[in-house]
C-alpha cells in the first residue's frame, strides 16, 4: 500500500523488472494488466488486476532469452507489447495476446544493445522507447516501425556514473521528464527527453531521521508517476529499490518519495537555465 504496508505475496518466481498498464480491452472488458521479466523459467509472468488492486497471476509465457533481466510494457491502437531484454545484450519485442481462450505473445523485433542492459520505459504518446546500458548511457529508440535501431542520448559521465539502472517518466504540464537510476554514486538523475535530452541535475534520497527511515544507496529499479495519489502524493510518486539499509539493518526495501520533491527540483532546475 501507500503506507509501505505489505498487503498480498505471490509466490511465483525470480521477478526482476514488472510493468503495469491500465484499461486493457480483454473480452468486451477493460482490465489492468501486470508483465514482469521471471528469471525462474525464463519467461514473462502476466498479471491481472481489479478494481480493488487484487493481483491474480494468470501464467507465464516463454521467451528464447537466456537470461531475463529487464521489462517493459508499450500500450498504442488497442494492443499491448511486451519489451524484455537479456543480460546479453539482446532485446525482444512481443505482441501480447490475452482474452478468456488464449493468452500469448507473437515476437515482432528484436535488437540488440552492446553490453548489458536492464531498465527501460516506453512513452506511449510518443512511441518512444528509453533504456539504460549499464556500463555506456542512455538509449532511446521509436518503436513506430520496426527494424528501427537505438540512439544514445546520454553517456554515463559526471555527474551520472554507471551503472544505468531503473528509469521512468514524469510529467509537469504536457512536458516529460526521464527519471534515471545512477547507481554507481547512488543518485538519480533528470533529463528533458523533450528538449534534446538536457541533463536538469542529479539528486540523492537523505535519511529522514525523524521518521527513521535511512537513505537510499544501491538503486536498481525506480518508478515514478505524476498523478495525484491523493493527499499525501499530491503531485505524484517516486519508488525507488533500496539495496542497503541500516537504519535498521536489514536487507534491501523499497523508499516512497513524494513527487512534490521531484515537481520542485525540475522546476527549480528550469528556473536556474533560463535566467
Amino acid at each position: 500500500s501507500l503506507h509501505g504496508e505489505l498487503v498480498q505475496t505471490l509466490p511465483v518466481g525470480k521477478i526482476n523488472n514488472i510493468d503495469i498498464r491500465q484499461n486493457i480491452l480483454i473480452n468486451g472488458q477493460y482490465k489492468d494488466i501486470a508483465v514482469a521479466s521471471n528469471r525462474s523459467n525464463q519467461s514473462m509472468s502476466v498479471f491481472s488486476i481489479n478494481e480493488f488492486g487484487v493481483t491474480k497471476h494468470l501464467t507465464d509465457i516463454p521467451t528464447d532469452l537466456n537470461d531475463v533481466y529487464g521489462l517493459c510494457l508499450y500500450q498504442h491502437d488497442g494492443q499491448l507489447e511486451v519489451i524484455i531484454n537479456d543480460t546479453d545484450g539482446q532485446f525482444n519485442r512481443y505482441q501480447l495476446t490475452i482474452d478468456i481462450s488464449d493468452i500469448s505473445a507473437k515476437k515482432i523485433d528484436y535488437f540488440r544493445a552492446n553490453s548489458q542492459p536492464e531498465g527501460c520505459v516506453v512513452d506511449d504518446d510518443t512511441k518512444r522507447l528509453f533504456f539504460g546500458e549499464e556500463s555506456t548511457g542512455v538509449w532511446k529508440m521509436q518503436l513506430d516501425n520496426i527494424n528501427e535501431q537505438p540512439v544514445l542520448i546520454a553517456k554515463a559521465h559526471a555527474p551520472v556514473k554507471p551503472d544505468i539502472e531503473g528509469m521512468g517518466i514524469y510529467s509537469i504540464d504536457g512536458e516529460k521528464f526521464l527519471v534515471v537510476s545512477s547507481q554507481g554514486n547512488n543518485r538519480f538523475a533528470i533529463y528533458r527527453i523533450d528538449a534534446d535530452n538536457e541533463l536538469l541535475g542529479v539528486f540523492e534520497i537523505s535519511a529522514n531521521k525523524a521518521l527513521g527511515i535511512d537513505g537510499v544507496s544501491e538503486t536498481d529499479g525506480i518508478e515514478v508517476t505524476s498523478v495525484t495519489l491523493g493527499d499525501r502524493f499530491p503531485k505524484g510518486l517516486l519508488v525507488v529499490q533500496d539495496g542497503r539499509n541500516v537504519m535498521p539493518m536489514a536487507p534491501q526495501n523499497f523508499k516512497l518519495v513524494s513527487g512534490e520533491y521531484l515537481y520542485d527540483f525540475i522546476t527549480l532546475k528550469i528556473r536556474q537555465l533560463a535566467q
